[in-house]
C-alpha cells in the first residue's frame, strides 16, 4: 500500500504514458479495420468532409473533422481515424489534472485523474471515433480557463466544445447554475455593472465561435435536410423470356438544404425528437432511462463490437462420446458500460456536497459538484421521462469528470483529517475501479488462442 501511495514519485506524465500505451494496444482491434459502434456513421462522415461532401447533419461538423485530420495524415484506416480521439483523451486527462489542482491538492488531483483514466466508458470513447471526448476536452478546458479568470478564452473553448457535440450546452447550464447558487453578487449595482458586462462579452464571443464556423460549413457543404431515394430495377431476359440478370440503380435526390447555422440548429432540434422509444418496444432500464445509469438493475451494456470464438471439447471413452461441451470466448469485446465504482459514487458525493451546502460548510467544489451533476445528469431525466426520447448510457460520460473529482473530495471529508483512513479508503476504491476497468478491457488476452 505504501508503494502505491507514494504518489509524489508518480507523476501525471506516468499516468499519461500508461494510458497512451493502453490506447495504442486496443485501437488496432478489430484487426481487419472494422468499425466499432457509431464509427459506422462517423468514419464515412469524416471521409465526406475531406471530399467536401455533406453528410451527418444531425450533429455539428467539428467532432467528425478531427477524424478527417487523422485520415488525411495517416490514411483511411483504424489508426488514422482513431488516433486524433486518443490524443484528445490524453489531453483531457492532462487538462483535467490541472483543473483538479484548482480545487484539490496535487496528490488528490492525481488520484482524481487516475479515476477518470480508468473509467470504462471514458477509455472506450477516447479510443474510437466518437464525438464525446473532444467535446469533453474543450468543456473541461473551458471550466479551467473560467476559474483562472480567462473568461473570453473560456468562451472560445466552450464554443469548440459545442461545435464538437451539441450537448455541450449542458456544461454552460452547469456554469450558470454554479453562479446562481454560489457566485451571484449580492449587490444589484454590481450585478448590473460588472456581471452583465462580463456575461455580454462571454455570450458574444461564444456565439461568434459557434455560429461563424457553422455558417461557413453550411454555405460550403449545404447538407440536405432530407433525401428521397429512388430505386430502379432492370431485368434482363433471354430470348425464351427467362430472367438471367438484374440491374439495380439507386438515385439519391436531396430534398431541402441547410445553408445557414439557424437551419442546422433547427434540423438538430427536429432530429432529436425522432429518437423516441417505440410503443411496441420494451424499454431497457439501463439504456433508456437516465436514472437507470446509477441503479445497477437490469444492466445490459450494448456490445459496441464483439467477436466470438467457439471451441468444441469432446470427451471420449474409447470410441464412445461421453460428453460434448462448447466453450465461447470473446477475444475482442467493446462494451458500452461505465465503471460502477465510479458511476455509483454519485450517491455519496451528492449527499455529502448537498449536506455541506445546507450546513454552510461548502467549498466552491461542493457548489460545482451540485451544479455540474444537475446540468449534465438530471437534465436527461426530463428528456427520458417526459419526452420518452432514447437516452444511451454513454451520455453519462459528461458526469464522470466531476465524480472523479468528487471521490477524493468526499474521502477527505469523511476521513476528517486522518491520513491513514483516507489512504486506505482511496486504495480500496481505486483498486475496485481498476479491477472493473481491467475486467471490461476491450482486448481479453486470456481469450486468445
Amino acid at each position: 500500500m505504501n508503494l502505491i501511495y507514494q504518489l509524489s514519485k508518480f507523476q501525471i506524465r506516468d499516468l499519461l504514458l500508461i494510458s497512451f500505451a493502453l490506447h495504442l494496444f486496443v485501437i488496432g482491434f478489430p484487426s481487419d479495420g472494422g468499425k466499432i459502434f457509431d464509427e459506422t456513421f462517423y468514419v464515412p462522415a469524416a471521409n465526406d468532409i475531406l471530399k467536401l461532401v455533406p453528410s451527418n447533419p444531425e450533429h455539428p461538423f467539428l467532432g467528425k473533422a478531427w477524424g478527417s485530420i487523422g485520415i488525411a495524415i495517416f490514411g483511411n484506416n483504424s489508426f488514422g481515424w482513431r488516433i486524433p480521439i486518443v490524443a484528445f483523451g490524453l489531453l483531457t486527462l492532462y487538462v483535467f489534472y490541472h483543473f483538479a489542482k484548482l480545487h484539490l491538492d496535487e496528490r488528490k488531483a492525481l488520484i482524481a485523474t487516475a479515476f477518470l483514466s480508468v473509467d470504462t466508458m471514458f477509455f472506450i470513447h477516447s479510443s474510437i471515433l466518437m464525438l464525446e471526448v473532444p467535446a469533453l476536452f474543450f468543456a473541461i478546458l473551458g471550466f479551467y480557463l473560467y476559474f483562472k479568470d480567462h473568461h473570453l478564452l473560456s468562451a472560445v473553448s466552450f464554443g469548440f466544445s459545442i461545435l464538437s457535440k451539441e450537448w455541450s450546452l449542458l456544461f454552460l447550464l452547469g456554469l450558470l447554475i454554479y453562479h446562481l447558487i454560489q457566485k451571484m453578487p449580492r449587490s444589484r449595482s454590481a450585478l448590473n455593472k460588472v456581471m452583465f458586462a462580463k456575461i455580454g462579452k462571454f455570450v458574444r464571443v461564444l456565439l461568434i465561435v459557434v455560429l461563424l464556423p457553422l455558417w461557413i460549413y453550411s454555405a460550403t457543404f449545404q447538407p440536405p435536410t432530407s433525401v428521397e431515394v429512388q430505386v430502379k430495377v432492370t431485368n434482363f431476359v433471354d430470348d425464351k423470356g427467362k430472367s438471367i440478370t438484374n440491374s439495380t440503380t439507386t438515385t439519391t435526390i436531396p430534398r431541402g438544404q441547410i445553408s445557414n447555422p439557424l437551419e442546422q440548429i433547427k434540423f438538430i432540434l427536429t432530429y432529436q425528437p425522432s429518437l423516441i422509444i417505440k410503443e411496441d418496444t420494451k424499454p431497457q432500464f439501463w439504456n433508456n432511462f437516465a436514472w437507470g445509469w446509477i441503479i445497477p438493475l437490469d444492466v445490459k451494456p450494448p456490445p459496441y463490437f464483439e467477436n466470438t470464438v467457439k471451441t468444441e471439447i469432446v470427451t471420449k471413452s474409447g470410441d464412445e462420446i461421453i460428453k460434448k461441451e462448447t466453450i465461447e470466448k470473446h477475444p475482442i469485446s467493446w462494451k458500452g458500460i461505465g465503471n460502477f465504482p465510479i458511476w455509483l459514487s454519485i450517491w455519496p458525493i451528492l449527499i455529502f456536497s448537498a449536506s455541506n451546502i445546507v450546513i454552510r460548510k461548502a467549498s466552491k467544489l461542493d457548489y460545482l459538484i451540485i451544479a455540474w451533476i444537475v446540468a449534465t445528469f438530471f437534465s436527461w431525466f426530463y428528456v427520458s421521462g417526459v419526452t420518452h426520447r432514447i437516452v444511451y448510457a454513454f451520455y453519462f460520460i459528461n458526469v464522470v469528470p466531476i465524480l472523479a473529482l468528487g471521490i477524493p473530495h468526499f474521502i477527505g471529508g469523511v476521513s476528517k483529517g486522518n491520513l491513514t483512513t483516507e489512504r486506505i479508503i482511496t486504495f480500496i476504491w481505486l483498486t475496485a475501479a481498476t479491477i472493473f476497468f481491467l475486467y471490461y478491457f476491450p482486448v481479453n488476452v486470456f481469450h486468445f488462442g
